[in-house]
């Protein structure tokens, strides 16, 4: 990751000198979530009713951060930073169980560009690193016990970029995301009830919206 920080900085400086945009862009966003794994281990441990069950897919909201470099006429490339974050709670036959889980993601990222007048489209995607985090608090406790996971990610994406002045832009962007990874554990024991083990493995399909700083 240091290496490639580098390299954009050498591309931002290379691309300032030959006339070539430089930006910023960062938002938010809500996806459509699915982590299998940890649903079904969610399922078995707290225990909850018939009705209580979590679904497969639910949602989560993701938050980004990127810089760009224009390295051709209809390419660009960067670097960016997204944090995606999920919670349970679960009134199952034990007590109310919380559950937190949230999945940081440094990557790059290559876009094609469809440039147009007042506004454009980026079409592409990246790889990711995956560095997962999910926290425990069960049948009403309020000590919460942490397990983590690596893994790595791909996803591609489409963005509309809206031009609101020669520096200032808005982005709305469709991205699906995978990721797969290892079972969560700590020092003491891996996340695992019985044949139900909980994974950083997960699909999300996603709907973002943002602002682009660009020079």
């Amino acid at each position: 990751m240091v290496r490639t920080l580098c390299l954009l900085i050498v591309g931002l400086t290379g691309a300032q000198a030959q006339g070539r945009w430089v930006a910023v862009s960062g938002g938010m966003g809500m996806n459509l979530f699915a982590a299998p794994a940890v649903v079904d281990y969610v399922n078995v441990v707290a225990q909850p009713g018939f009705n209580e069950r979590l679904d497969e897919f639910s949602s989560s909201i993701e938050f980004f951060v990127s810089p760009e470099v224009q390295i051709s006429e209809f390419w660009s490339a960067g670097v960016e930073y997204n944090y995606v974050i999920k919670s349970y709670s679960i009134a199952g036959s034990g007590g109310i169980s919380n559950f937190t889980y949230s999945v940081r993601l440094p990557g790059v990222i290559v876009h094609y560009l469809v440039p147009a007048e007042g506004y454009g489209f980026k079409l592409g995607g990246g790889l990711a690193y995956a560095a997962g985090t999910f926290s425990e608090a069960l049948y009403g406790s309020a000590q919460a016990i942490d397990y983590r996971s690596t893994g790595a990610g791909v996803k591609l994406e489409a963005i509309g970029v809206t031009k609101f002045d020669d520096h200032f832009f808005g982005t709305i962007a469709l991205d699906l995301r995978w990721v797969v990874g290892e079972v969560f554990r700590n020092d003491v024991r891996e996340l695992r009830v019985g044949e139900s083990a909980a994974s950083l493995d997960f699909f999300a399909v996603g709907l973002k919206l943002g602002v682009e700083f660009l020079w």
